[in-house]
């Protein structure tokens, strides 16, 4: 297959972080955040997808200080499963998309997974690398991780797309423990045509504007919003080459109108710590 031209790549500064109409928040009780999309796909009305991504299992504690001042705190996998069983609870999937980094810690990674099969089985699950999930080779190899997904009924996609009914799938290798790209464009079919990939710096580094010109939406994790988020400013750091380019929500192009959804996930990396940055799961719905 034909590898797009790395010189041919969109601008980071042609997305732009705008609101969408259609997009309401429910709190579970466990205090995780569902943000709920609605696009318009009249041959996929009914169907949903869940986006998870960053979940970064890990034994020490991490506190979260919610709008409110209302304070959330877990370790483990506790907290993280009863998540999952109220966000599934809300949702019914009928496609799981998991964004990358399961755990910080690679003893947590087979735990990890038992959160996976809460998921209905009828769903058509999918996942994407993330750079967490890679960096820790030297204790256990990468292989072994795909394989884990792929045993657990995944479609593992690195620079890859899957192609269902009505729906086109892609997912990106990622952009700090791989390599992105696009292996061609999504075909002009009539499908709904959805690009994952962990890292949103992945897109612009990828992607040219006409290979985008005929993808609906983007689902990206990675940034974490910041995870510490002040008042007005947003994020005091985030995770990104673009540094706030691409931070947090619902981005477009302005060539190709490509949405992009970038969600701050449910965990911490280095700092165990979030700040008016709940966490939360993206619900898709087509309508």
């Amino acid at each position: 297959m034909e590898t797009l031209s790395r010189h041919t790549v969109s601008k980071p500064s042609l997305w732009k972080p705008s609101a969408y109409d259609r997009c309401s928040s429910y709190v579970c009780p466990c205090g995780l955040v569902i943000r709920k999309y609605e696009f318009p796909v009249p041959h996929l009305k009914g169907k949903n997808l869940l986006f998870v991504s960053d979940i970064h299992l890990r034994g020490s504690l991490v506190n979260s200080i919610l709008p409110g001042k209302k304070k959330l705190a877990w370790s483990g996998v506790e907290w993280v499963g009863n998540a999952f069983r109220e966000a599934l609870a809300t949702v019914t999937p009928d496609y799981f998309v998991f964004g990358g980094d399961l755990s910080s810690e690679s003893v947590w990674i087979g735990d990890g997974f038992s959160f996976f099969e809460q998921v209905p089985k009828s769903a058509v699950k999918i996942a994407v690398p993330g750079n967490w999930d890679k960096r820790r080779m030297r204790w256990l190899p990468h292989f072994v991780i795909e394989n884990a997904y792929r045993k657990a009924g995944f479609h593992f996609l690195k620079n890859e797309f899957l192609e269902l009914p009505g729906i086109v799938f892609y997912g990106m290798d990622d952009m700090k423990s791989g390599y992105p790209r696009l292996q061609r464009p999504f075909a002009k079919d009539g499908n709904f045509h959805c690009l994952a990939a962990h890292n949103p710096d992945s897109i612009p580094f990828a992607c040219s504007n006409e290979s985008l010109s005929d993808v609906d939406l983007i689902l990206c994790g990675h940034t974490h919003a910041g995870q510490i988020r002040l008042p007005l400013l947003g994020a005091f750091y985030t995770s990104s080459i673009h540094w706030k380019r691409f931070e947090y929500g619902f981005y477009r192009s302005n060539i190709s109108n490509t949405n992009m959804l970038i969600s701050s996930g449910l965990g911490a990396t280095f700092i165990p710590m979030r700040f008016l940055c709940p966490p939360e799961m993206l619900w898709i719905q087509f309508v």
